[in-house]
């Protein structure tokens, strides 16, 4: 009789276990982990009776257009969630919420084209975050605020990205491996990289940069680097596919120790399509700016950025739009033109102001009266 109880209760927790895995899925229970297995099925949607305690779930290659938040409800023990290659355009904001243990989330290859500040709201254990191949113009600044000091590894590579949230990113102590190529980034925010010490990957490959902000991070990237630790590996640096503005502000990066990339120079017209590491060093020099007045001291270290003010006299004023009226007509604002005395006057003149605003040309000849 036992013999048959026992038998009865194996049999019911296998029609249990077979009737828990979603249609046309693979549920396997190994280990006591039990993983969920869909990909290329044709699922339009996530599958509403996947069982609870799934540890991997697998639903990419499928055409799931978005992600609501009872998709994942209760999935408390969720490891791995893999929604690559679908068509994925809207996530509802708490969506991941209830997935505190999630150590890897797979998004790549989908339509998404922002990230809210709740969408990845609740991930506070997220190792592995994957998106690249969306189609992202922008993320908030909120985006990443559960998951800055468990992140390691973030792609955001093949996206439409102009800006990035450089703050949120510089909080990213755990972060091994960074991919921000092939965007529309042309500015990086000072400082970004200060912090993170275990960076061992860093990919701005084919963005807009036109110079990279100074910071200790990249002396991890020479050759024969002496600064790299276990704790502070060697960086691996890619940023090729870049306008590089080969002046004086990216001097630093000329005389690090580096392979040759293939990266080239965009400007100024004298380098332009020059490979970046064959240009000498007393190359990379910037316009000395017109000094009509000498101010306090200013200290900044080599490659930082200083600001630096100072006025055209009417003499130099009038020789620049002289200069620039030979290559086109220009709007100009009233403020440029009242710069120069005569400019000014004619300001005051029956119909000054409508001739000097809106033809650079008329501006001179009514400088030159």
């Amino acid at each position: 009789m036992a013999k048959v109880l026992c038998s009865l209760l194996l049999l019911g927790s296998a029609v249990m276990m077979t009737t828990a895995c979603p249609k046309y899925c693979v549920c396997q229970n190994l280990s006591e982990s039990l993983g969920t297995l869909c990909p290329s099925k044709g699922l339009l949607f996530v599958p509403s009776d996947i069982d609870r305690r799934t540890v991997e779930l697998r639903l990419g290659g499928n055409y799931i257009i978005k992600i609501t938040q009872q998709d994942f409800t209760n999935m408390t023990g969720l490891v791995d969630l893999t929604l690559s290659r679908n068509t994925i355009s809207f996530i509802q904001p708490f969506s991941f919420v209830d997935l505190e243990t999630l150590r890897s989330l797979h998004l790549d290859s989908n339509r998404l084209t922002e990230l809210g500040p709740d969408v990845l709201r609740g991930l506070v254990n997220l190792q592995h975050l994957i998106l690249n191949n969306n189609q992202l113009t922008r993320i908030s600044k909120e985006a990443f605020d559960d998951l800055l000091l468990t992140l390691e590894d973030l792609d955001l590579s093949y996206n439409n990205l102009r800006g990035i949230p450089w703050e949120a990113i510089r909080k990213m102590l755990n972060l091994h491996q960074l991919s921000l190529d092939h965007n529309l980034i042309s500015h990086i925010a000072e400082g970004t990289f200060i912090d993170l010490e275990k960076l061992a990957r860093l990919d701005l490959t084919s963005n807009r940069l036109q110079k990279l902000p100074p910071d200790p991070i990249f002396a991890r990237s020479q050759i024969s680097s002496v600064l790299s630790t276990p704790f502070a590996p060697v960086l691996s640096l890619s940023f090729g596919g870049n306008p590089l503005h080969c002046n004086c502000e990216i001097l630093w990066l000329r005389r690090l120790e580096r392979e040759d990339d293939m990266e080239t120079c965009a400007s100024p017209p004298s380098l332009k399509g020059r490979y970046f590491w064959y240009v000498r060093e007393e190359e990379f020099v910037c316009e000395p700016p017109l000094i009509t007045q000498h101010t306090h001291k200013l200290l900044v270290l080599e490659g930082q950025t200083a600001s630096l003010r100072y006025r055209l006299n009417p003499e130099e004023l009038w020789q620049r739009l002289q200069d620039a009226s030979r290559n086109l007509p220009a709007k100009l604002p009233e403020k440029l033109c009242a710069r120069a005395p005569r400019a000014k006057a004619a300001l005051n003149a029956k119909d000054g102001h409508t001739k000097c605003s809106n033809n650079l040309t008329g501006l001179l000849q009514l400088m030159a009266k």
